[in-house]
């Protein structure tokens, strides 16, 4: 978290945008080896069906992030600054929709006594909500390019 509040409050435009697209790819990958690495013992050990589905859908939410953000690592070419601010103007909507859905896929299971999809919303409603501040930040770093 602490990264991207840096990366917020260092976006400047005398910084080069591929900094900043780099910065926070470096970040995304961070959250998802951390969730790789809290989450892989209770997937395949615990015998609790809500935490086990919590942490599946953590490792798979985050093999997602990790593939995205080796992609944009990897690129040769960058896309223009306010293209890049659109996009996560946009992943932003998006994440208001995955919270909204993880919270409605939880309140359903507990209704249905189905843990797994409790697990399942609770892990979907966490990363929705980093990536809401991720693409947050991300969108207004690349906003202050001219």
């Amino acid at each position: 978290m602490w990264l991207l509040l840096s990366l917020c409050l260092s976006a400047k435009a005398e910084r080069p945008p591929k900094d900043l697209l780099r910065d926070g790819m470096i970040g995304l990958s961070t959250w998802s080896i951390s969730n790789f690495a809290t989450s892989a013992a209770p997937a395949m050990y615990t015998t609790d069906p809500e935490w086990k589905a919590y942490h599946q859908m953590n490792i798979g939410w985050n093999t997602v992030n990790l593939a995205l953000a080796t992609s944009a690592l990897l690129r040769k070419t960058q896309p223009e600054p306010k293209t890049l601010a659109r996009v996560f103007w946009i992943n932003c909507a998006l994440d208001v929709a995955y919270i909204a859905g993880g919270l409605l896929l939880k309140q359903r299971g507990e209704a249905q006594n189905n843990p797994q999809w409790q697990g399942w919303g609770s892990s979907i409603a966490l990363q929705g909500s980093f990536l809401l501040v991720f693409d947050g930040v991300m969108g207004f770093g690349f906003q202050q390019y001219k």
